[in-house]
């Protein structure tokens, strides 16, 4: 497993393997960032994956997907989603305060963070700080209704449309 120099101004470690009876190579890493002892316990990872019937190429490609995708569900998108779900009975001008207060104190606490990497405690700190004495009554108002879709929003394949009829069918 010697690094292999591919034309460009770095080297990188590559793992040769077979695979339904084809030659592939798995790219573990670049030299000299990852080290001999680091890229052959990759390559450990990759025998261990093929081990067990799997494509190691492809392993990688789908943990990437699933973290993109992950990283992508921020509470922000989500919330921003509600938002213009929620926003359409609404005046201008309360929608438009209503997700001021949001951008000046949800967002910048947990708007960056995937959904389900949200815990309780950091939603409870969260609201804490909009109850506090002094805070913006409108968050304190919508902050049940927030409580409530973050549970929901966990799952992340259900649409906001969806969450709204349940919501509704459940009133009723």
């Amino acid at each position: 497993m010697p690094p292999n120099a591919d034309g460009k101004a770095s080297e990188h470690w590559r793992w040769k393997y077979r695979y339904g009876g084809k030659e592939n190579r798995l790219a573990l890493d670049s030299y000299p960032d990852v080290s001999l002892a680091n890229a052959r316990r990759a390559c450990d990872d990759g025998r261990d994956t093929l081990r067990a019937g799997s494509d190691p190429v492809q392993v990688k490609k789908d943990t990437k997907l699933a973290n993109t995708l992950r990283l992508g569900n921020t509470f922000e998108a989500v919330a921003r989603a509600w938002f213009d779900n929620w926003k359409g009975p609404r005046s201008k001008r309360h929608a438009d305060y209503v997700i001021r207060r949001l951008e000046a104190d949800v967002f910048p606490v947990i708007g960056a963070k995937p959904v389900a990497d949200i815990t309780a405690p950091q939603l409870l700190a969260m609201a804490k700080k909009i109850e506090a004495p002094g805070a913006q009554p409108v968050l304190a108002d919508l902050l049940p209704d927030l409580r409530v879709r973050a549970g929901a929003w966990r799952g992340g394949a259900q649409s906001v449309e969806g969450r709204e009829a349940e919501r509704r069918a459940e009133a009723s």
